[in-house]
């Protein structure tokens, strides 16, 4: 049975299903073909369209039993208006709650999870009966499954590129794995003629206008994950800077997770620029005291690089290390924060409503919603000045 491929389709609940709102989401939920799992997730007053587990089975053949589970951070990596209503359990919590009895239903117990590697790793450690787990959220390949103990953890990439394919025998009566291969998507396979026609349909729809250049950058602007979302990132310090230079604020805050795809040297078009930045952020300028600007980076060095966290800041005026996943120090303008101090801050929308887990920055003062997008302040920053091109300067700095 290929992992994430088997006879009958599921989907796991991810992190962006609500990225249009709940609406969006269950009319989309209506129209699909498969079930949507997620034991950990629950919505009032009306009920959210998916299952907690499935037991799936040919007759005369074993039976494989799927639970989903879903990060915590659910509700804070989309805007918290998308989630009002919505909450979400601790996934071990809920996993060690029905984990014994699905056991009993199957031959082979999967964990559908879009958790993480870090929290896969704990889950395999305090549930060692689990066979295996199929994640996501990092958006890592991995060769060879890992393994925890006797679990095997398996991810296969990002965006369709790759299928892993786990080979089990029933031995005993237990499933064994007996091979494991990533099998690479690319132009080799054939396309189907009626999904192709229907793709490039919307594709064409979608880019009239957007193949229009704007400008031109010297160097590649990276929103690897592995970069944008660890450590300092040019592209990082570029927006950041954009932003506290509009608004004359003291600092800027970004989260990596605001940035979305990597912007090449060369021309740039709108395309590339509205794949980078797809999610409409409003800067949002306001006051926030010393110590809630301490709170903010202590919340970003103590987020785990192992798993890519969207919450990772970006900053512009300020300078943070981060040593041991603590906040180890933090200047702005090059002189010690004041914890008493206010300072004007300038940051997305999305932060300002407490995303990604800030709740202190949904507590600035003042706040200003100054209608500028953070895509047209990067497109009228290509359109008015010199081909880009920025470097790091050592402003965030991770000791290890």
């Amino acid at each position: 049975m290929p992992a994430g491929n088997a006879q009958r389709r599921e989907r796991r609940y991810s992190n962006h299903e609500f990225d249009y709102g709940q609406d969006a989401f269950r009319h989309l939920a209506a129209l699909a073909h498969f079930p949507f799992l997620s034991a950990n997730v629950q919505a009032l007053p009306e009920p959210l369209p998916v299952k907690p587990y499935l037991v799936i089975s040919k007759p005369g053949g074993p039976k494989v039993a799927i639970l989903g589970l879903t990060t915590s951070e659910l509700t804070t990596t989309t805007h918290p208006r998308n989630v009002s209503g919505v909450r979400v359990q601790d996934p071990l919590v809920v996993a060690r709650r029905l984990i014994p009895s699905l056991r009993e239903k199957g031959d082979m117990l999967i964990v559908l999870s879009h958790m993480g590697i870090a929290a896969d790793r704990e889950l395999a450690r305090e549930i060692p009966d689990i066979d295996l787990i199929v994640g996501g959220h990092n958006h890592n390949l991995y060769a060879q499954p890992l393994m925890v103990g006797n679990v095997a953890i398996v991810q296969a990439g990002e965006r369709g590129r790759w299928l892993g394919r786990m080979d089990l025998a029933c031995r005993r009566g237990r499933m064994v794995r007996t091979g494991y291969r990533m099998l690479s998507i690319d132009a080799a396979i054939p396309q189907d003629p009626a999904v192709a026609a229907e793709v490039a349909s919307v594709v064409a729809e979608a880019d009239k206008g957007l193949t229009h250049e704007v400008g031109s950058a010297l160097v590649e602007l990276s929103a690897r994950r592995e970069e944008i979302r660890r450590r300092e990132s040019a592209f990082g310090d570029w927006v950041a800077d954009l932003a506290r230079e509009i608004t004359h604020a003291d600092a800027a805050l970004f989260n990596g997770g605001n940035f979305r795809a990597s912007i090449p040297a060369g021309p740039v078009t709108l395309k590339q620029i509205y794949e980078a930045f797809p999610f409409r952020d409003e800067l949002v300028l306001g006051r926030l005291t010393g110590a809630q600007l301490i709170e903010a980076l202590q919340r970003s060095a103590s987020l785990s690089p192992e798993d890519n966290p969207g919450g990772f800041l970006q900053v512009s005026g300020l300078r943070y290390s981060i040593a041991n996943g603590s906040l180890e120090s933090a200047t702005l303008a090059d002189k010690p924060i004041d914890p008493t101090g206010r300072y004007l801050v300038v940051v997305p929308d999305f932060l300002a409503e407490g995303g990604d887990g800030y709740a202190m920055l949904e507590d600035m003062q003042d706040k200003v919603m100054t209608g500028q997008l953070v895509s047209d302040m990067v497109i009228e920053a290509f359109r008015t000045g010199n081909p880009v091109t920025v470097t790091v300067d050592g402003r965030i700095r991770r000791q290890q």
